[in-house]
């Protein structure tokens, strides 16, 4: 089943895109006809291409963050440096740009972060077939239309088929065990494995802590809230706290989950990028 086609289809077709949730409803009475198609897989994979292109705003959000806190980290070393000065001190220039990367970094969005906004570019992700940059309102509407539609299939009982990956908003209650940090419980522990998985691991089987670098856990817990399993939570005391009650041995100052931690970026991300998405993966198909 090509889901791309089918959502590609309904937006772009003048008609469909004015009746969207009728289309969605229609083009799974077809699957069910034709090829047996049950209501949570057809929308399920309709979603999943939905989910897709939120993951793209988040990685162009989370690249703006990364250069933002590159620059900070400069800045606040002392070892940025400017071609033109506009009648400023060195001193002054830094300070400058040390308000203004803080003031950026307040306002992070599921579609952009400080005074930049960004748009799904449908020609990279449709291989050049669609050349159009798809707002978030856009994506939203959508997604509102799929669960509509799926909707439509259920009985009130019935829960929505799982949600795309979208930036929770921050968590009011505050967490009292580390277990509570996470949307579904069930993978705490395939979540706590990735440490030992890595190369170097940052604990052994017993969980104690036998890592060098601690900047890891930032890029851990960064990873897990970007792709929808752990919670947001804008008091960084929260996860200090927390995590010494898996991990033993172990302690991090609260201070590192505000900053870019480069060397472990460079070395870990893309692997924990990985070992998450598997399980995010393992956990929708269930």
């Amino acid at each position: 089943m090509n889901y791309l086609e089918i959502v590609l289809q309904g937006y772009f077709n003048d008609n469909n895109r004015e009746f969207l949730e009728k289309y969605f409803f229609r083009e799974f009475k077809k699957a069910e006809k034709e090829q047996f198609f049950e209501a949570v897989e057809f929308f399920n994979g309709c979603l999943k291409v939905i989910e897709g292109w939120e993951k793209h705003l988040q990685d162009k959000v989370f690249e703006r963050k990364r250069e933002l806190y590159s620059v900070l980290n400069a800045a606040r070393n002392g070892t940025l440096s400017y071609a033109e000065f506009e009648g400023k001190t060195i001193e002054e220039k830094w300070q400058e740009t040390i308000q203004y990367c803080e003031q950026e970094l307040k306002d992070v969005r599921p579609d952009g972060i400080g005074s930049l906004s960004f748009t799904v570019h449908l020609h990279s992700l449709t291989n050049g077939r669609i050349a159009y940059n798809m707002a978030y309102s856009e994506v939203l509407q959508i997604k509102l239309s799929i669960l509509i539609a799926f909707k439509k299939t259920q009985p009130n009982n019935e829960p929505l088929p799982p949600q795309p990956i979208v930036k929770p908003k921050p968590e009011q209650e505050t967490p009292k065990t580390f277990d509570e940090l996470f949307y579904n419980t069930d993978l705490v522990k395939p979540c706590i494995d990735i440490l030992k998985e890595l190369d170097p691991p940052l604990i052994d089987t017993d969980c104690n802590y036998i890592g060098k670098l601690k900047g890891v856990f930032c890029v851990w817990i960064d990873e897990m809230q970007r792709q929808g399993i752990v919670k947001h939570y804008s008091d960084r005391k929260i996860f200090a706290s927390l995590i010494p009650q898996k991990i033993k041995r172990f302690s991090i100052d609260e201070s590192m989950f505000g900053k870019y931690q480069s060397k472990a970026e460079n070395l870990y991300r893309t692997d924990i990028k990985t070992k998450v998405s598997k399980i995010k993966l393992s956990q929708n198909s269930h």
